[in-house]
């Protein structure tokens, strides 16, 4: 996940964002404003994309580092089938 803020203090920004998911987060007063700066979630949408068509133009598929918790054997995953309907 990419998160990012204004240049500056951040402690202000935290207070704001920590009391925006108490009172308006999933509530009927969560709206988009008219005044919303929207640069910063272009710019992380931006990379979103270069990034995404880098790995689907690669030669090779990404890798996790061998030191990774994540780093697992591909294809060995535990297949269930569907039911056969009567």
């Amino acid at each position: 996940m990419l998160l990012g803020g204004p240049a500056g203090e951040v402690a202000p920004w935290i207070a704001r964002a920590q009391q925006w998911m108490k009172a308006d987060y999933h509530q009927p007063t969560d709206i988009i404003g008219a005044h919303w700066n929207w640069d910063g979630a272009r710019t992380v949408a931006v990379i979103g994309v270069i990034t995404g068509m880098r790995v689907a133009n690669a030669e090779a598929m990404p890798a996790w580092l061998q030191t990774s918790p994540f780093n697992k054997p591909r294809g060995l995953a535990e297949v269930k089938s569907l039911p056969k309907p009567d």
